[in-house]
C-alpha cells in the first residue's frame, strides 16, 4: 500500500548523506520523476489491486489476456534494453551510452558497502519487446532505476 511521498528535507537529507558540507539543495525540476513511491508489497495480490486506481489492475489484466511477459535479464539483455533506451532518451532529449547501462547492469556489489543486486527486466509482447527497467535490489527495499518504453502500438 502506498505510504505516500517522502518530503523535501528528507529527499535532501538522503542526497547529502556522507557529503562533507550537507549543502545539496533539491533541484526544481527533474528529468526523473520527482518522488520516491513506498509500495508495502505484503498484501496479497487482491489487496494491492483493490488498492489501486481502477485503470491499474483493467491493464494489469489486460496484459495477462494478452499474453504480456515479464522476464529478468542480465548482460544478455543489453542490446535490448538500449534499443528502447535510445527510443526514450531521442524522445526526452536524454541519452547515455551503452557503456553506461552496461556498468549499471554489472553493478552487482560483492562488499558490504552496496550489497546491491541489479536487474534488467523485460516486457514482451510475443517476441517484440515493449519496455525495459532496471530494478536494484537490497535487502527488502526495490528501486526502479532507470526505465524505457517504446510508444508504438503494438498490442491489439
Amino acid at each position: 500500500m502506498w505510504k505516500g511521498h517522502p518530503d523535501i528535507s528528507a529527499q535532501e537529507l538522503r542526497f547529502n548523506f556522507n557529503t562533507e558540507n550537507w549543502k545539496f539543495k533539491k533541484a526544481g525540476s527533474n528529468i526523473l520523476p520527482a518522488y520516491t513511491i513506498y509500495l508495502d508489497l505484503s498484501p496479497d495480490a487482491d489487496t494491492l489491486l483493490q488498492c489501486m486506481k481502477p485503470k491499474t489492475p483493467y491493464n494489469i489484466r489486460l496484459a495477462a489476456r494478452k499474453s504480456v511477459s515479464v522476464t529478468s535479464k542480465g548482460m544478455e539483455g543489453r542490446d535490448t534494453w538500449h534499443e528502447l533506451y535510445k527510443e526514450t532518451a531521442l524522445r526526452n532529449r536524454i541519452l547515455n551510452e551503452m557503456k553506461y547501462s552496461e556498468a549499471v547492469l554489472a553493478a552487482k556489489a560483492q562488499d558490504r558497502r552496496s550489497p546491491a543486486d541489479v536487474r534488467l527486466l523485460i516486457v514482451s509482447y510475443g517476441d517484440m519487446p515493449l519496455a525495459a527497467m532496471f530494478l536494484a535490489i537490497t535487502g527488502s527495499r526495490g528501486s526502479s532505476l532507470y526505465g524505457a518504453l517504446r510508444l508504438r502500438r503494438i498490442v491489439t
